[in-house]
């Protein structure tokens, strides 16, 4: 294919911008040629990234050929030459040099389908290129677009346009329903495979940078902008520890907190070097907060350094630092702590972070990460610094062990072989119909075809039904599902509960158990409650046991339920786009029924018997771990030596950072011999028998 890329891009700093230039490599890698078409030149000097001549050289990093037909070719406009360049009032035409430049590469280059990422000035240049020339266009948004810049009442109308107008839009998450609220059909939708990490750079080989080397480059950068942090630049000290931070300098980053920990922890007596790689708007204050806290001895900076550099940076130092807490924007799901974990470096990060991220459950205080509560309690965070740092083989070990986390995370093959089949999809297709009509709308005409409502909410259900249509015919038949007054969520809920009546009477057992499965998954999802604020807990796991007296207790609601089918694997297997097998009924029967912990904004998790018994006493009351203990043991009618404390510390770490559970140390309990729990040990045992 030949593709053009209307898109961020280096040296452009930022995780849109990494994305795009991983995406563009990785396609080119399999035999395409990607024109890029970006505004990547004009970048602010503070959002820069500083590229050395050695990778912009042609056989460099920054426009990467590995065949003659996979190859990527960068076209980015400059700054305006005000000679040419201006008119009253006084701007920048971006979106018009964009476009020119596209349509100039379509017609000299044949391009055959548009890719754009992020909606202002890409996604509307791509959607005014489309429409002039009839080349299809696929857009991807990220989360600052969606939810910041389209809440601007001048914008909207045209973004609006952009989404509705693109071939496919990829989305997913919770993100989905808020781009089908601005009119996108389902059929425009892309949600598959998930940006992958780029494997092949972040990986525990990755050859390490040299610091001081780094330093010595950036001295020249700083002296040309005269600016105050050239002082910043001077050798390391030999012998004292590094920790690193890269990214955007800022409040809500957790750089200014890092500062005053750094202050009290040199104080304790301890002194290590703070090694920043980041800019930002905040830049300035930054400076000046070092100054004040006398830390210019311990701290080094540097502009931003290519994407493809940072593994190296990673693996410079000792421990890796990101601290980003109250965030504004809750969809945002940082990728720095993967890359780190991936590099094999020790990760201190941030409990909100964390708590966004895929191997949340997984994480283990001190062992495959340092976790800090609240970056704005700098006593805690000097703390967990130390931790990192004083002793290099154990933050070596938690560094190794952190691999761990992220070995089963998406790949970045993955997701560009699933990115080159929607592009070669919407190749040839029709341009999509704009229909003005609200969402309801939608719904009534979705009425009219029930096998279209069910095989749109509750696809792996029509997937198992040998005749979706009539089933959903029945399901629907005289109801009043898609009346004006049913939010998109009850409306799934109605669809469901109706269908799950009708195969209760007539359908096969693991039908449904998906039915329910995917209902419950309609119940349950919407954005995670709660605020950012973090919750007490976190130093409960420092040490590895959680004492008798430390009390547990629920978060927030949930449900548990069990299936006689392992409805995860027919899952996978349905979008996997495999035959379903004629015997399914049976090869997906289990044994032993499984347990699925359900939570508001959280996806669906397997959980153990033993989880699951924990989970149901905590329903009724908060109680300590000795408490639980006592209880799980005659719930699950077991011996006390049957249920070691400490794999009962390690699954409620897990629930704890899956923000299920909360944890109190400090709370001493009077008494443990409260009232048995019948009915849990009822349910378990019944499920024996």
């Amino acid at each position: 294919m030949k593709i053009l890329f209307i898109t961020k891009y280096p040296p452009i700093q930022g995780g849109v911008s990494s994305q795009c230039y991983w995406s563009a490599r990785g396609l080119a890698q399999r035999g395409h040629t990607v024109h890029v078409i970006t505004n990547a030149n004009e970048v602010e000097d503070v959002f820069r990234i500083d590229l050395p001549s050695k990778d912009m050289a042609p056989e460099g990093f920054y426009q990467p050929c590995f065949s003659e037909a996979g190859c990527v070719k960068v076209d980015s406009t400059d700054k305006p030459d005000r000679k040419e360049i201006y008119y009253i009032p006084l701007g920048n035409p971006t979106v018009s040099r964009l476009v020119s430049r596209a349509l100039k590469a379509i017609d000299e280059e044949g391009c055959e389908v548009i890719f754009s990422q992020y909606l202002e000035p890409y996604g509307v240049a791509a959607a005014i290129v489309s429409a002039w020339t009839g080349v299809p266009f696929v857009f991807k948004h990220a989360g600052s677009d969606l939810y910041r810049l389209m809440e601007v009442p001048d914008l909207r109308p045209c973004y609006r346009e952009v989404l509705c107008r693109a071939q496919r839009v990829i989305t997913g998450g919770v993100a989905r329903q808020a781009i089908r609220s601005h009119g996108v059909s389902d059929a425009q939708i892309a949600s598959g495979a998930g940006f992958g990490l780029p494997k092949v750079a972040f990986h525990p080989a990755a050859q390490r940078a040299d610091l001081d080397e780094m330093l010595d480059s950036a001295r020249s950068r700083w002296a040309t902008e005269q600016n105050d942090l050239a002082s910043l630049v001077a050798p390391l000290e030999p012998g004292l520890p590094t920790l690193g931070i890269y990214g955007k300098l800022g409040e809500q980053k957790g750089t200014f907190d890092l500062l005053d920990a750094a202050r009290l922890l040199i104080d304790r007596g301890f002194p290590f070097h703070l090694v920043v790689v980041g800019r930002g708007w905040q830049e300035a204050e930054f400076g000046r907060r070092i100054v004040e806290l006398s830390l210019a001895r311990f701290v080094r900076m540097h502009p931003f350094i290519p994407h493809w550099s940072i593994p190296g940076f990673i693996r410079a130092c000792g421990a890796v630092a990101f601290l980003e807490r109250d965030f504004a924007i809750r969809a945002h799901t940082p990728t720095i702590p993967s890359e780190v974990l991936s590099c094999g470096a020790c990760l201190v990060v941030s409990q909100e972070v964390l708590r966004k991220q895929m191997f949340r459950s997984a994480a283990r205080q001190r062992e495959n990460l340092v976790v800090v509560r609240d970056p704005r309690d700098h006593d805690e965070l000097s703390r967990a610094i130390g931790y990192a740092l004083e002793d290099p083989e154990r933050a070596r070990r938690i560094g190794l062990a952190g691999v761990g986390l992220v070995e089963n995370l998406p790949d970045l093959a993955d997701y560009v072989a699933w990115l080159e089949t929607v592009l070669q999809s919407v190749i040839g297709e029709p341009p999509p119909v704009r229909v003005r009509a609200p969402l309801v709308v939608e719904h009534e005409e979705d009425r009219l075809d029930p096998a279209a409502v069910v095989k749109r909410l509750y696809p792996y259900t029509a997937a198992l039904l040998e005749d979706s249509k009539e089933m959903a015919r029945a399901a629907l038949s005289g109801s009043m599902i898609g009346s004006k007054e049913a939010s998109p969520r009850d409306f799934a809920m109605a669809v469901g509960e109706r269908l799950s009546r009708a195969l209760d009477e007539i359908g096969p057992g693991h039908v449904q158990d998906v039915c329910r499965y995917e209902l419950l998954m309609h119940t349950w999802a919407s954005e995670r409650e709660g605020t950012n604020d973090p919750t007490p807990g976190t130093a409960a796991f420092e040490q590895g046991h959680l004492p008798g007296f430390t009390q547990i207790s629920l978060r927030g609601d949930i449900a548990i339920e069990a299936f006689d089918h392992d409805v995860e694997e027919l899952a996978l297997l349905i979008t996997s786009g495999e035959p379903i097998p004629v015997d399914a009924a049976n090869r997906f029967h289990r044994d032993q029924p499984l347990f699925v912990l359900f939570s508001r904004g959280s996806f669906p998790q397997n959980i153990s018997r033993s989880t699951a018994a924990l989970l149901l006493l905590l329903r009724e009351r908060s109680m300590t771990v000795e408490e639980a203990h006592a209880k799980l043991v005659y719930a699950l009618g077991v011996e006390p030596a049957d249920i070691d404390a400490a794999d009962l510390a390690d699954i409620l770490q897990g629930l704890f950072w899956e923000g299920i559970v909360g944890v109190d140390e400090n709370f001493h309990a009077l008494g443990k011999n409260g009232p048995q729990n019948l009915e849990v040990t009822e349910m378990f045992h019944e499920q024996e028998a």
